[in-house]
Parts: C-alpha cells; sequence; structure tokens
C-alpha cells in the first residue's frame, strides 16, 4: 500500500506539472460562460443541439445564440445561405467553431443566394464580439463571406473558394481579424462571364483591422487589397501569388501597413495579363494606387502607407506607385527594407522592377531596398524626378535612371541564396532571397528607427542590411523559414477542443495536496 501511495503521489505530482508546463494546443483550459451547441448534417431543428442530438442547419444554430454561447460545427455539407446578426460582448464572446479534427462546408452549390443578385454573400456577417473558425465557404453565386457593419470579428482557418464574386469582403466594420485562412479561385465571374472587377479578400471602409497569415491565391482580380476608406490596416505575414491583377493593393487608404508578406507569380499563364502592348506578362506585385471611383467621387487618395520587410518575386511589375486620381501621390509614405527579385513577362519592354508614376508625392521615403532584375527594366517612372520622393541606401543589380540614384547606393549583383523565378511545381521558400555572406548588400542599409526587424523577426543591427532579409555575422542564412516579430492586434481565440479540461485540472492539486496531508498523518 505504501509503494501503491508512493506512485499516486508521484503520478499525480507528474500530471500536475505536465499540465502547468506544457500548453494544451489540443484542448486548451476553457470554461465557457454561456452554453455549448452542436449542428450536424444528420441533426434536426427540433433537437435541443446536444453533441447526441445536434441541429440539423446552420441558420437555426445561429439563431440560438447568446453572448459567451459556442457552436460546433460538425463534418458535412450544408447547402444553405448563413447569416450571423447575434453579438456577442468584450467578456463573453460567441464562437463558432469546426468540430476539432473535421472540416465543416457551407456550400451555396452555385444556386445560393438565389435571386439576391452577384453580390450577396453565401455567408454574412453583421455581429459583434464574434469568432468563427475552420469553416469552409465555396460555391456561392455571389459573394463568399461579407462582414459588414461589424466590430471585433475574428476569422481563424477559414477555407473560402469557387465563389461568383469575391471571396471574402470585409465593409463598414471596425477591428476585425482576418487570420490563417486560405483565399483561392474566386471572382469566377471574371473568367466565365467577363466581369471586371472583384477582389479575392479586400477590406473598404473599414479601420483598425488585420490580415495575418493568410493564403491568397489564384482569384480572377485583386488579390489582397486594403481599399477605398481604410485606414489603419495592417496586413502581415500573407503569402499572395497567382492573383490575375495586382497581389498585393494598397488603394486609396491611410496609415496602411504592409509588412513581412511574401507576394510572388509562377509562369500560370492562366494568371497572366497583358502590359501595355499585346504581349503576356505575370500580374503585378506589390501595387500603390489612388483611383477614381464612380459610386464614391469624393473618396479621400491615400496617406501614411508604410511598406515593408516584403519579398516580391516573378510578378509583371513587382512594385510601383500609381497615380490615376488627380491629387494621387504618395504622402508621408515609407517603403524600406524590400526586396524585388526578376519581374517578368513575353516581352521585356513592358517588364518593370519599379515603376513610379508623377503625382502630388510629399514626405516619401525609398530607403534600403533590394532590386535584383536580370533582364527588361528595373526601375521606370517620371514621379521618380519629385524631390519629395528621397531614395537612399538602395541596392540595384543594373544601373538605374539618375532619378532613382543616391551616393549611397549599391549597384551590384547582390548575391542572394537562391534566387529562384517561381514555378507551379516549386513552394518557394522566403530564405531563398536573404543574402549570402558576401553580399555587397551587407551592412549597407540606413539604420531606421521605426523598422528594428526584418522579414522573419530578427532584430536589425547597427550596421543594417539591404533588403528583407537581416544576416547576422557568421551565418550563411536566415532563422528558418517563418514569421516572427509585433503584432498589431491580438485576436481572440475559440476553443480548439469541446473537451473542457479547466475544473478537471483542479482536481489534481486538490489531490497532491490530500495524498500530502495523509502521509503526514501516518508519520
Amino acid at each position: 500500500m505504501r509503494r501503491l501511495g508512493w506512485g499516486v503521489f508521484w503520478v499525480c505530482l507528474l500530471w500536475g506539472v505536465m499540465t502547468a508546463v506544457l500548453p494544451m494546443r489540443a484542448a486548451p483550459i476553457f470554461a465557457p460562460s454561456g452554453r455549448v451547441f452542436y449542428v450536424a448534417p444528420e441533426g434536426s431543428d427540433e433537437n435541443e443541439g446536444s453533441q447526441q442530438r445536434p441541429f440539423r442547419t446552420l441558420q437555426h444554430a445561429v439563431m440560438q445564440l447568446q453572448p459567451g454561447d459556442t457552436l460546433y460545427i460538425r463534418e458535412g455539407t450544408y447547402p444553405e445561405q448563413l447569416t450571423l446578426t447575434t453579438s456577442g460582448t468584450p467578456e463573453q464572446v460567441i464562437f463558432i467553431a469546426a468540430y476539432p479534427g473535421e472540416q465543416p462546408r457551407l456550400d451555396g452549390q452555385n444556386r445560393l443566394p438565389e435571386g439576391k443578385g452577384e453580390f450577396a454573400p453565401l455567408l454574412k456577417i453583421t455581429a459583434s464580439y464574434v469568432t468563427i473558425s475552420g469553416l469552409e465557404v465555396a460555391n456561392s453565386t455571389g459573394r463568399g463571406v461579407l462582414i459588414e457593419q461589424a466590430s471585433h470579428v475574428t476569422l481563424l482557418g477559414l477555407n473560402i473558394h469557387h465563389n461568383w464574386k469575391d471571396g471574402l469582403q470585409v465593409s463598414k466594420a471596425d477591428h476585425i481579424v482576418v487570420e490563417d485562412s486560405l483565399v483561392w479561385q474566386n471572382i469566377q465571374a471574371r473568367p466565365q462571364a467577363g466581369i471586371i472587377g472583384g477582389s479575392g479578400f479586400a477590406f473598404v471602409e473599414t479601420r483598425d483591422s488585420v490580415a495575418r497569415g493568410n493564403q491568397v491565391y489564384n482569384n480572377f482580380g485583386e488579390g489582397l487589397v486594403a481599399g477605398r476608406r481604410t485606414e489603419n490596416i495592417v496586413l502581415e505575414e500573407n503569402v499572395v501569388w497567382d492573383n490575375r491583377h495586382a497581389n498585393l493593393y494598397l488603394l486609396n487608404t491611410r496609415h496602411t501597413v504592409a509588412r513581412r508578406n511574401l507576394v510572388y507569380c509562377t509562369d500560370d499563364r492562366t494568371f497572366w495579363r497583358t502590359g501595355t502592348g499585346e504581349a503576356l506578362r505575370a500580374g503585378n506585385g506589390l501595387i500603390l494606387q489612388d483611383e477614381v471611383f464612380e459610386i464614391d467621387p469624393d473618396v479621400p487618395v491615400s496617406n501614411g502607407r508604410i511598406v515593408v520587410n516584403n519579398i516580391v518575386v516573378g510578378c509583371g511589375l513587382n512594385f510601383a506607385i500609381f497615380t490615376q486620381h488627380p491629387q494621387a501621390g504618395v504622402r508621408n509614405a515609407l517603403i524600406a527594407y524590400n526586396t524585388f527579385v526578376e519581374a517578368r513577362g513575353d516581352d521585356p519592354e513592358t517588364v518593370r522592377a519599379v515603376h513610379i508614376a508623377p503625382g502630388q508625392h510629399e514626405n516619401a521615403l525609398f530607403v534600403n531596398n533590394l532590386i535584383l532584375q536580370s533582364t527588361g527594366q528595373v526601375a521606370t517612372g517620371l514621379g521618380a524626378a519629385d524631390d519629395a520622393i528621397q531614395f537612399s541606401h538602395n541596392l540595384y543589380s543594373r544601373d538605374v535612371p539618375a532619378a532613382f540614384r543616391s551616393p549611397d547606393d549599391v549597384i551590384e549583383d547582390p548575391l542572394l541564396q537562391r534566387p529562384f523565378i517561381p514555378n507551379t511545381r516549386t513552394r518557394l521558400d522566403p530564405a531563398w532571397y536573404s543574402l549570402q555572406t558576401n553580399s555587397p548588400a551587407r551592412d549597407r542599409a540606413k539604420p531606421l528607427s521605426d523598422v528594428v526587424t526584418d522579414f522573419g523577426g530578427r532584430s536589425r543591427s547597427e550596421r543594417p542590411d539591404i533588403g528583407a532579409w537581416e544576416l547576422p555575422e557568421g551565418d550563411t542564412r536566415p532563422q528558418p523559414a517563418g514569421y516572427g516579430g509585433e503584432t498589431a492586434v491580438s485576436p481572440t481565440r475559440p476553443p480548439a477542443s469541446p473537451v473542457f479540461l479547466g475544473p478537471i485540472f483542479l482536481i489534481f492539486p486538490i489531490l497532491l495536496l490530500l495524498l500530502l496531508l495523509l502521509r503526514l498523518s501516518r508519520r
């Protein structure tokens, strides 16, 4: 018995240490303040929504939710349109999540929403303090997902694809976080019906919001967009590729940051486009623009855009500032520590690594950028001659017009680790575009107090390197591929498991204390 007592003691002690120290990602401590419901395709809306007797339709299920409630969606297809209007509170967020290990699908089946126009969404969210996780949204006859007139909404791990119009639009909202989601093969109307316009994932008339860690690709329009009348948007750590128009688009937006994104274009000509002539070139990479909108003629132009630590590879135009609006220009802008590699197209005359159009420019800095371009044009545009744009400490692989030059530039091959031009067969590793130890970009950048980390979140040195990656002394490669550094918003995450272990964990310290008291009482 004494051995058994000690055995129980040590088991309890070990369990107590493990539960206190190890992260329980599969089953985190979560004590819901409200009820827990379930919905499954084989359920019934006459049921009470328990795990044994789930609801059948998503719309009925979400209509039962109150602040603090959780809804788990079981595996299967839900052919319906879903509208969420019930809000949580800051203390009692509503969670709607795929059941762990399962992939439920909200499917319009190319017939829903019926009779509501091509802009009607399959999933519409007009609520606040809501988190949705792990849901697939596909085959809408309109948009995939619309968040409108909402606040403090978080989308985690959604898979949004094959919708007739935009995949995901956030409109007239604030404090929205979209993270770790896939947005692909949307705007199907464009190739099938010749419809102009649309984005895979766009913020419009929205403020204080973040897109982080998403993959946005193969959309027949723009890719990831901070659009008109947006303010304080952060686009960070996303991978954006092969969208037919601008892959990463900062459009009539104020105080928006694009940082640590990987943008590239492959040889998939489905997503190439014509340039100034008839020759095809890859879609555009990272674009700053101010457009004129008939539906919003008084839209303000951009101000305070920050573009730092991005990598753009293989697009028809890797980086550009365009000025369609008569008052457009880069104002109070910082374009720094970016790496632009090998823009491409069929006709070298239509290929440009960097282009800056003339406009109402004011207080803009283009500094510490690395531009590798073997063919075509390295840098073009009359806007570069404007004294309001300061060029400094950039590396160009070939000579550029005098307007782009400064005494502190480097005109040499940057000697990247592997300057690979993307194709459809190879998944890019951003570390390929880091510097070799003998790169002329080493220690040649201008220190910037506002940018203290690199693409991977590593601290910049006192003598920083040009381009997106910082390479410490003695290293030949940066830290392993992945992202780090500061974040702007901490999203409220849903529970990852329906097993709520918080109260159970309390048993083990109590049991451990009782065993200690028992042993002491026997002495």
